[in-house]
């Protein structure tokens, strides 16, 4: 395990995380943080996971949610995940079973690193809960069709750049031209709690980084 990979595990295991500091700077502009779920809030969990690559980098999946008229955050890029099934035994198996259904992710060959802050998303009542994990190796996708349109990976390397981060109006299922802020990495825009996970551990990545040089 090189040294960027061990200290974002005992970051994740040790110290307090940025949490709603970090959320806020990614949140819609018209969205008011809660730290409370509503009592009909259903628990879900995402998986951000690290896959190595042989330039020694490091790359994270990411899907494009389909176009069903049922789904609030549909069309959308997010984290592999879905809401909790009353068989998991707790939300890390979560995140796991779900990013094997949607994308075929191999769950014997990651180690489970730590988490990131939890949110509510009100739109879809889900309070999701991020884990981190690392491959042990590269992955060989298979999408679920039914939930996932496409695949996208993008390296740690573009999600850390300064120049990613950008405001912008967008339409979505809930509300017209509404200003937000996300991540434009190549020609795909991540908002909303996906933003969100990602500005904590963003800023996380960094913070570890600076400290090593």
């Amino acid at each position: 395990m090189n040294d960027f990979i061990y200290s974002l595990s005992e970051f994740l295991l040790t110290q307090s995380l940025p949490g709603e500091q970090a959320h806020v700077q990614a949140s819609p502009l018209s969205y008011k943080l809660r730290s409370n779920p509503s009592d009909d809030a259903k628990k879900a969990a995402v998986l951000l996971l690290l896959i190595p690559q042989p330039n020694g980098n490091y790359t994270i999946p990411f899907i494009s949610r389909t176009s069903n008229p049922q789904d609030p955050h549909r069309g959308q890029i997010s984290l592999p995940g879905g809401r909790k099934d009353e068989k998991d035994p707790y939300l890390a198996f979560t995140a796991f079973r779900e990013a094997a259904e949607e994308i075929g992710v191999d769950t014997t060959q990651l180690m489970l690193m730590g988490s990131l802050s939890s949110l509510y998303i009100p739109v879809s009542k889900n309070h999701v809960f991020p884990f981190v994990a690392l491959a042990e190796q590269n992955q060989e996708f298979k999408l679920q069709p039914s939930e996932v349109s496409d695949l996208h990976l993008f390296s740690l390397e573009k999600i850390l750049h300064p120049e990613t981060i950008v405001t912008k109006k967008i339409n979505t299922s809930y509300a017209q031209n509404i200003e937000v802020n996300g991540f434009q990495i190549d020609d795909c825009f991540i908002w909303g709690a996906t933003a969100m996970i990602l500005m904590e551990f963003k800023q996380i990545c960094q913070s570890i980084l600076n400290s090593t040089r």
